[in-house]
């Protein structure tokens, strides 16, 4: 009876762990396709894009979803990320690595990851 079915259901819901701090909605993607043209492929664990004073280095990268992503300050000035709910001071020299596989807090597309450099944009990194 329903009654029962409810129990059943009330019981098996109340063995679920909910996290109050836990996000799921992927940051949306600026475009579909790189403003930088051709992008860089790497088939490594962690894609590293090195901030310069001009352009970073690369400009834009492949991801899979599976990958990690670290910025190297490349400059001899701190840089600000601000990046959706990702923000960070990377000192001269030092480097900021996502806490997460790209694919975990991306949506598929291209995303410009936005810095204090660059009049605020940064580099691209796509997404499939």
């Amino acid at each position: 009876d329903n009654i029962d079915e409810q129990k059943a259901f009330d019981l098996i819901l109340s063995t679920f762990k909910f996290s109050g701090n836990a996000r799921t909605s992927l940051i949306p993607a600026d475009s579909q396709t790189p403003a930088a043209g051709i992008c860089a492929q790497f088939h490594v664990p962690s894609v590293l894009i090195t901030l310069s004073g001009d352009t970073p280095s690369p400009r834009c990268s492949e991801v899979s979803a599976n990958q990690t992503l670290t910025l190297v300050n490349g400059t001899s000035k701190t840089v600000s990320l601000e990046y959706d709910r990702y923000k960070a001071q990377i000192l001269p020299g030092s480097s900021y690595t996502f806490p997460q596989a790209v694919g975990l807090f991306l949506a598929p597309g291209v995303h410009t990851i936005t810095t204090s450099l660059y009049g605020g944009g940064g580099p691209e990194v796509w997404l499939h």
